[in-house]
């Protein structure tokens, strides 16, 4: 079912109805070089993701731990990737945790050792 635009207070409600969230996004220059925010949304909601792939989409996925990756243009390999990926319960029970980690507040905190490094050198850019 096709919903159109949603307010935010109703994406909760919306991700709730899903499974499997796919991005099946076709081999074009734009689509190669932008990272779409979606994919990362739907697995904060612990739902598992299949990405086409493309190089600003699998840059976000690891097989089997946070998403499955299939060829784009390729509906046999869609097809074939969502019957793989509904068994996979792994899947959405990692995957929340594995964006939660990509959070500006973990990544600054997992890089402050580099800036105190840098702070004693007195490396400036």
């Amino acid at each position: 079912k096709f919903v159109g635009r949603v307010s935010r207070d109703m994406i909760p409600s919306i991700y709730s109805l899903i499974d499997i969230a796919p991005f099946p996004r076709i081999d074009i220059d734009l689509c190669q070089l932008v990272t779409p925010l979606k994919p990362y949304e739907a697995m904060a909601f612990s739902k598992k993701v299949l990405v086409s792939d493309l190089n600003a989409l699998k840059e976000m996925v690891i097989p089997n731990v946070n998403g499955l990756i299939f060829k784009s243009n390729d509906l046999n390999d869609l097809v074939s990737t969502l019957i793989e990926i509904v068994d996979k319960e792994k899947i959405s029970n990692e995957c929340r945790e594995w964006v939660n980690n990509k959070d500006w507040d973990v990544i600054g905190k997992q890089l402050q050792h580099v800036f105190n490094k840098t702070k004693k050198y007195n490396i400036s850019s």
